[in-house]
């Protein structure tokens, strides 16, 4: 068989290299498509605004911004932002990856007064401690503004500083604007590679919020012009 014919070895090679070439358009697209998904998440003016927390990291080179639309009053989303965390109420996004990544993640689905106490210096777990034979992942707490800001930070493998604020915005008279903003130093390799599903995972605790507060909220809300 002549090389380079049909079947031949330099006909294999370039079926593997286009394979090959697949496999890599396949995991870049998210990358590819990320910062045009970020700049969709949020409104200009979010992206733009200064939040609660920003200060903490001055010099942000990483973040970004995403925000959803609560038909609920920010008195009622507050709740579910306060007892978020690893053994409280969890994070409400996709428990299929929290089983993956075996974080003893468990998202609740009503308000539990018993963690409706947060402080700053308090401690969120984002994992078990130990996890996978290290320790356990965490965040502390930054700012409390009781139904306005939740900042978290935390010191990243890295040694740089990562900050997540919460932020809740009154939108009209009986809606809220949820806002959810990283702000970090420097990102290491794992987490440029990682990106996509942070982001994923952070969409998913807007919607995990917007799905439970609006629930909770059937009733409470008042009609169109009311007080």
């Amino acid at each position: 068989m002549v090389a380079g014919g049909p079947g031949g070895h330099d006909g294999f090679g370039r079926t593997l290299a286009a394979g090959a070439a697949a496999l890599l358009g396949v995991g870049a697209a998210p990358h590819l498509l990320l910062p045009w998904y970020v700049r969709r998440a949020a409104r200009s003016d979010e992206r733009d605004a200064s939040l609660p927390g920003d200060d903490i990291v001055a010099d942000a080179r990483t973040g970004y911004t995403l925000a959803i639309t609560i038909r609920a009053t920010p008195s009622a989303v507050w709740p579910w932002l306060v007892q978020m965390g690893q053994g409280r109420g969890g994070f409400y996004t996709h428990e299929w990856v929290e089983r993956l990544l075996r974080a003893g993640i468990r998202n609740v689905d009503r308000i539990v007064p018993a963690l409706q106490r947060l402080a700053v210096g308090d401690t969120i777990r984002l994992t078990p401690d130990p996890y996978l034979g290290r320790r356990g992942q965490f965040m502390t707490v930054a700012e409390v503004r009781p139904e306005h800001a939740l900042v978290l930070r935390q010191t990243l493998p890295n040694g740089t500083t990562g900050t997540w604020a919460l932020v809740l915005r009154a939108e009209g008279h009986r809606d809220t604007r949820l806002l959810s903003r990283r702000r970090g130093t420097r990102a290491s390799l794992f987490d440029r590679a990682m990106a996509p599903g942070y982001v994923l995972m952070d969409r998913g605790v807007l919607r995990g919020i917007r799905a439970r507060a609006e629930a909770s909220g059937v009733g409470e809300r008042s009609p169109p012009g009311g007080s």
